[in-house]
């Protein structure tokens, strides 16, 4: 999309970005990993797709600390 500015989400600790038009994405960051044999492993950064919650607002549900979060999609662009 043009002229599509992302900002990182200060709530989870910089580890997701959003967008001005409301698109979520992770960043690439190191994960702790017990399959790997040295211990952690890179994600690959992707959008994230929302879900409308039947209301006609569009929610994210994303790990944070080990927890399932959901978050809407206009309150975090509005931060």
């Amino acid at each position: 999309m043009e002229n599509e500015i992302w900002k990182d989400v200060k709530e989870f600790d910089n580890y997701y970005q959003i967008s001005n038009y409301g698109r979520l994405r992770s960043k690439k960051r190191k994960i702790k990993s017990a399959i790997q044999s040295c211990g952690y492993r890179y994600n690959t950064p992707r959008i994230m797709l929302p879900q409308n919650n039947g209301k006609g607002y569009l929610q994210y549900y994303v790990r944070f600390n080990k927890k399932r979060v959901m978050k809407y999609a206009h309150r975090l662009v509005a931060k």
